[in-house]
């Protein structure tokens, strides 16, 4: 989670920088092209994060089957890697006559691909020193940044910066992969039968972007620019806070395969659940905290001029829950059980949906019309995996678990309500706000915790408050029981 707030951080320290330095244009053509070599580059990536995650989660434990699992994956993986590298070179050749310089640049970004090890790291539980090295590329991308681009002139610096900024994400985990898994040369059949299961998942990868565009896409053509930037602008605020729990599904996706591989049901179950009540607490604080404040912090965040943004923000909140409770299915059944047919499935339920409401909806009502597309279809994939995963736990347990968050998120919502008149429009007063509401929530969600779920509120605090001070509170419990 801190990582995610840290990635999603730089950008916005570096963007007020960079319309200064860089100008509109400059970022556009960077826009551009950054655009066309991301295609390239999702195709290149295909489903190895989910699929080699998941395959080396299973080997945990058998270095020798885990270190040619390894090997196979990223074969396979890399022929689909240098094609897509190749094509991306005969698209700039042929189809873009300008700023081909910029172009070419990001071939360093789709290259990355082919030496992406992240997966080996989250198969193995090695989170935090791939995170460490992370950060530390993030943070010298951004010095460089600051040092080198200080005008338009310097845009084939920047693109040359960020390219190499992925690919030495990626690189400077080599030496750790090559040390600790013995190179051994897949065979003909191994690669074949990685193939498959990476195509299936790549077609989710697909499915993916392309709902994640489609909205936009179908206001730009059947309304107007503008109100894609107000839809866009609105979106990238929800997205904050699901990118942050998502990443309970990027810990979880191992571990889950580890215990599902090894036949204990009932143990990944209590960890579903455990999970469930962690989702359900941060997404009903930031769903009904969002609403509830949205018509004070974007007029403050923006400008006047998008206001009607607060409106549109609070419409997306309950994406929110949506977006990572699906995200939670996905990695915690449907990839461990190797339901990945179901896996493509919802995601292609999802666009399918979204495409049909939005071709309907949006000519009449607009951007409202586009959020309505995207929260049904949203509901109707949750629907579809619920379905799916209800042998494999137990749906009264888990409405039981998220109830009581929803409740608590509409009480703190009704005192907001009643408060936000009292005062004007300002930072101080957001910031009042933000405190009233979170200690509203926070109160309210722990005294039904301890009333009800007291195992449950013992992991959420060991889950949310540092480790030295829960040890401090233990050695204070012991002392106590000595006396």
């Amino acid at each position: 989670m801190a990582y995610q707030v840290i990635i999603l951080v730089i950008p916005l320290i570096i963007s007020p920088y960079l319309t200064n330095t860089l100008g509109a244009d400059a970022i556009g053509v960077y826009t551009y092209a950054y655009t066309i070599a991301y295609m390239f580059f999702i195709v290149g990536r295909l489903g190895v994060v989910e699929y080699g995650t998941r395959e080396i989660a299973s080997c945990q434990g058998d270095d020798e089957k885990l270190a040619g699992k390894l090997w196979t994956i990223f074969f396979t993986h890399g022929i689909f890697s240098i094609l897509s590298v190749i094509a991306y070179a005969v698209f700039v050749l042929f189809f873009c006559p300008s700023n081909q310089t910029v172009f070419w640049t990001q071939i360093l970004f789709v290259f990355s691909t082919f030496l992406d090890f992240t997966w080996v790291y989250f198969g193995v539980n090695k989170f935090k020193s791939l995170i460490m090295r992370n950060v530390f590329v993030k943070v010298l991308e951004l010095v460089l940044i600051f040092i080198f681009v200080k005008n338009e002139h310097h845009l084939i610096l920047y693109s040359i910066i960020m390219s190499l900024s992925y690919l030495m994400g990626n690189v400077v985990v080599l030496p750790y992969i090559c040390k600790t898994y013995k190179f051994k040369l897949p065979s003909r059949k191994e690669i074949l039968h990685t193939m498959k299961p990476l195509l299936v998942l790549s077609v989710s990868i697909i499915a993916l972007n392309v709902y994640q565009t489609i909205d936009k896409v179908l206001l730009g053509v059947l309304t107007n620019e503008t109100n894609v930037g107000f839809y866009e602008y609105s979106e990238k605020l929800v997205k904050v806070p699901v990118h942050i729990i998502n990443s309970i599904s990027t810990v979880m996706l191992p571990t889950m395969t580890y215990l599902i591989t090894h036949n204990e049901i009932k143990k990944a179950r209590e960890k579903f659940e455990s999970t469930l009540i962690l989702l359900s607490f941060l997404s009903f604080a930031f769903i009904f905290g969002m609403a509830s404040v949205s018509d004070i912090f974007i007029p403050l965040y923006y400008n006047s001029a998008f206001i009607v943004c607060a409106r549109y923000l609070a419409f997306l909140t309950p994406l929110i829950f949506l977006l990572t409770f699906n995200n939670t299915l996905r990695a915690q059944f449907l990839l461990p059980y190797h339901r990945d047919k179901e896996y493509v499935i919802s995601l292609l339920i999802s666009t399918i949906v979204n495409l049909v409401l939005s071709l309907i909806l949006i000519p009449i009502f607009g951007v409202v019309g586009a959020i309505v597309g995207t929260i049904a279809g949203e509901s109707v994939a949750t629907v579809f995996e619920v379905i799916i995963v209800r042998k494999y736990i137990s749906i009264a347990k888990a409405f039981k678990s998220i109830v009581p968050f929803l409740v608590t998120g509409i009480a703190m919502y009704l005192i907001l309500w009643l408060i936000k008149p009292l005062l004007k429009v300002s930072w101080i007063n957001l910031f009042i706000l933000v405190i009233i509401g979170g200690t509203a929530y926070c109160l309210l969600a722990f005294l039904y915790l301890i009333v009800f779920e007291k195992d449950q509120f013992s992991f959420l605090m060991s889950t949310l408050l540092p480790k030295s001070l829960l040890r401090k509170k233990k050695d204070v419990e012991k002392t106590e029981q000595s006396e």
